[in-house]
């Protein structure tokens, strides 16, 4: 967890320093983006395992459902709605500040609730 919203943070402010319509910032944003990927891709799978160690065996897949439900739909929802309330007035820049700050919270939460 502390490689994957590391990599959340690193990646926003990366992007905060990059230049529009400039060819290396191109191929860099398209590097952080497979880094993006990589990093989704490790905290789904760390908060599947992390769910089958909290729950019994029967009760797995309702708790992974929940999960799911939890992380596309309220998260996304949430997400996209909120985005846009913070582009519009603080544009990218502060929408890659604000992304930071939820990986940084989202880090403590785990970290101070396990």
């Amino acid at each position: 967890m502390i490689v994957v919203h590391g990599g959340f943070v690193f990646r926003n402010t990366v992007f905060m320093m990059l230049q529009p319509n400039h060819l290396p910032s191109m191929i860099c944003a398209l590097v952080l983006q497979s880094l993006n990927g990589c990093c989704y891709a490790l905290l789904w799978s760390t908060a599947v395992a992390q769910v089958d160690g909290y729950f019994a065996d029967d009760q797995r897949a309702m708790a992974q459902g929940i999960l799911a439900a939890c992380f596309s739909g309220l998260g996304y929802g949430l997400g996209c709605v909120l985005s846009g309330l913070v582009y519009d007035p603080f544009g990218h820049q502060g929408l890659l500040l604000t992304s930071s700050s939820v990986a940084i919270i989202g880090y403590l939460v785990f970290v101070f609730g396990k």
